[in-house]
């Protein structure tokens, strides 16, 4: 057999600061494994536990040793698994022949450990209290050096004081002892199964705090223990002191945390599981019993490479047993929920209250089926099964069940994707580098696309032919590319792949532009009822360009993508009812529609229901929802938007915003902002009097045809307003505005 151990400081000793009180140590060669568990009382009247729980554990290597390399092996190697009670039970029995003289034999042992024990901590106690001890612990101190009449010490076991336990096993046989708290956990494989045990028989006299102990007057009489031959081995057995038998005193969850560790060494390496063990035990302590926890694992390594699976299956079936629990305890909460909310009957306060705590546990118990699903998930994944496999990348990549993990995801769809050629693994792949930032990550997205691609995933091939459409950081834009896949997803009724192939076409990109094909794929796609494609139909019958322009189609079209909340069409249906084309005029209706949008944040549709709210069209006249909606389509670069902005604040005398926002709209050529603008330095609202760029803003918003701009050129000419007096420009702008 092989062995690992660890060993930490309880949660509770860190923050008094006392040292761990619990000891261990295992001994492996190539005739006997030893492993041994010692924990300290660490209570005031054991005030120096820490070295007896040592002194234990160093004295029973030595003289379980010394044990196994000179017992008579044939009393043992073909015994059957025989427990034995206490040293005092089993004296008491009668008997003769050989039961007897292995009992001898284990009772001169245990009694050689008491001995040496006692030698060491004999010497221990040579070295004198500290001052600090003699300040905080004066009873116990007063204790510890009491002496005899005879000057000889008397009472330092109890400064000592600790628990023992103790697993060997040689070539031919295996035993193991027990004094104290703590268990000795024994997990074998029968008939496919795993089976866990306590071989050393419990002592009911250890119990909440109260335990047995090394310093007791007779603990020689309190050891048991127990025996077996070669056939009797167990597969592993774990030492845990006390602090892990609390913080895990439901048998299956310390059977299902030894089974982890075991699967780490039988999958993995002693490293592996042995940094578990130094990892989950300081975690175990703050969640638990907040005690020193120490333990030893001895396991058969040979027979455990070929039972990691049964291992697995068993958790499995707990875990399954686990989900059936809470899926009947969820239904039960929905029914009383449903049973409540159906209910005529008066909603009293104490009912809305149990109504809320209804919902909190069923949203508690959706969140432990996520837990447990993912743990299913993972014995899955461990057993090598695809579907596993696949299961537990995606929940790593969605953060369901676990914390959200993405280089955890990668590993578990790469593995399914190498061993099992998964085509959906294959994909999400492809699909997590495509998202990456960093420009080495991107050509890993295109060839797991392109794996999963050339198997026919629709999906894959139309992300391929994204990645070729738009480029990414180290792929180049290969337009032909992206036409060849678009048209193989498409082939295969992929609705938004036919769209964007109907894009291609309509706007002549990897191919010749062709009106007539972007109708074919549009129409295709439409009429699975992808909405973008629905919208695209309505914009081509509204525009006549690939068909013949039908406004009543462009409507329809409109109408079943503004119904599946595409903003574009909503804000295109809105302005047919505006306008009255292929449908009846309706302002309200058409509000409603730019409502939507906007709520969307269509910048269009922000701007023209700001309009509407200004002039009172379709809805009661409101200029704060005018200024609202106008300003956030003023943010997003609309021009319209911006000047209405302006006129709004102009109401409202804020000349100075009011100024910058004609400024930027004018900026964008709008010719209304323009001539706002110019009116704003001609008259010095919000800003300097500057007739010299007023009379430039009137000449860009005349030469768009604005009428009053005109009006006011030819009136800055006559009186020579930023220019000399020209009349001839005066009477000429002048004409032009009548």
């Amino acid at each position: 057999m092989k062995a690992i151990f660890s060993r930490c400081k309880g949660a509770s000793h860190e923050v008094s600061g006392k040292v761990c009180q619990d000891y261990c140590q295992a001994e492996v060669t190539d005739s006997y494994t030893i492993g041994v568990v010692s924990d300290g009382h660490g209570g005031d009247r054991y005030f120096r536990s820490d070295v007896g729980s040592k002194s234990a554990v160093e004295a029973t290597l030595e003289c379980v040793r010394e044990f196994v390399q000179s017992a008579d092996e044939s009393l043992f190697s073909g015994a059957p698994l025989t427990q034995c009670g206490t040293v005092a039970a089993e004296r008491e029995k009668n008997g003769s022949g050989i039961g007897d003289e292995r009992y001898a034999l284990f009772r001169q042992l245990f009694s050689s450990i008491i001995c040496k024990w006692h030698e060491r901590i004999l010497e221990d106690a040579k070295r004198p209290a500290t001052p600090e001890e003699r300040e905080k612990l004066p009873e116990q101190v007063a204790a510890f050096e009491n002496t005899d009449s005879e000057g000889h010490r008397i009472g330092i076991e109890k400064t000592y004081g600790c628990t023992l336990m103790c697993f060997a096993r040689t070539r031919t046989y295996w035993f193991a002892f027990h004094i104290g708290d703590g268990k000795c956990v024994a997990l074998s494989v029968d008939s496919g199964r795993i089976e866990n045990s306590e071989p050393v028989p419990w002592d009911e006299k250890c119990f909440r705090n109260v335990t047995t102990s090394l310093c007791d007057p007779e603990a020689l009489d309190k050891f048991r223990y127990c025996y077996g031959g070669k056939d009797t081995l167990p597969l592993a057995v774990f030492l845990g002191s006390d602090g892990i038998d609390d913080s895990l005193p439901n048998p299956a969850d310390m059977a299902n945390f030894y089974v982890n560790i075991l699967k780490l060494l039988g999958r993995y390496s002693e490293t592996d599981a042995k940094k578990e063990l130094d990892d989950e035990l300081p975690a175990l302590s703050r969640r638990g019993s907040k005690d020193d926890m120490s333990v030893v694992c001895c396991y058969d390594d040979e027979a455990l490479k070929s039972g990691v699976n049964t291992l697995i299956e068993w958790q499995r079936e707990k875990v399954r047993d686990d989900r059936k629990t809470m899926v009947i305890r969820r239904d039960e909460l929905n029914a009383k929920l449903s049973a409540s909310l159906s209910s005529s009957a008066t909603v009293t306060a104490a009912m809305a209250q149990q109504r809320k705590y209804w919902k909190a546990d069923i949203e508690k118990a959706r969140k432990e089926l996520d837990r447990i699903a993912f743990r299913e998930a993972k014995l899955s994944a461990e057993l090598g099964e695809v579907e596993g496999e696949r299961d537990l990348a995606q929940m790593y990549e969605e953060g369901r069940g676990t914390e959200k993990d993405l280089e955890k995801a990668l590993q578990w769809y790469r593995t399914a994707a190498d061993e099992h050629d998964d085509t959906v693994s294959q994909r999400k792949l492809g699909q997590l580098y495509d998202g990456a930032i960093t420009p080495e990550n991107h050509p890993e997205a295109l060839r797991w696309y392109l794996k999963a691609a050339n198997k026919g995933d629709s999906v894959s091939q139309r992300n391929l032919a994204d990645m070729y459409e738009n480029g990414r950081p180290g792929v180049e834009t290969d337009y032909s590319k992206a036409m060849k896949w678009y048209l193989k997803a498409a082939d295969q009724n992929d609705a938004e792949s036919q769209t964007r192939l109907a894009s291609m076409y309509a706007d002549g990109l990897g191919v010749g532009k062709d009106d007539a094909k972007a109708l074919y794929w549009y129409q295709k796609a439409a009429e699975q009822g992808y909405p973008e494609a629905e919208y695209r139909l309505g914009s081509i019958y509204e525009s006549g360009r690939g068909a013949e322009q039908d406004y009543k189609k462009a409507a329809e079209w409109y109408g079943k993508a503004a119904g599946k909340g595409n903003a574009p069409a909503q804000y295109s249906l809105g302005s047919l009812y505006e306008k009255g084309l292929g449908v009846g005029r309706n302002y309200t209706f058409a509000a409603g529609c730019y409502l939507k949008a906007a709520e969307q944040e269509n910048a269009d549709a922000e701007a023209r229901l700001g309009s509407m709210y200004s002039e009172g069209r379709g809805v009661e006249r409101n200029y704060p929802e005018a200024e609202k909606w106008s300003g956030k389509a003023a943010e997003k670069g609309n021009a319209s938007s911006q000047n209405l902005l302006g006129d709004l604040l102009n109401q409202e005398q804020k000349y100075a915003e009011a100024l910058t926002w004609y400024r930027k709209a004018a900026d964008q050529g709008n010719a209304a902002a323009e001539r706002n603008l110019a009116f704003m330095l001609e008259t010095g609202y919000g800003t300097e009097r500057n007739d010299a760029e007023a009379l430039s803003w009137y000449q860009k918003a005349a030469d768009q045809g604005d009428v009053i701009a005109e009006g006011r050129l030819g009136s800055m000419y006559f009186y020579g307003l930023g220019t000399e007096r020209k009349y001839d420009d005066a009477l000429k702008f002048c004409q032009k505005a009548a």
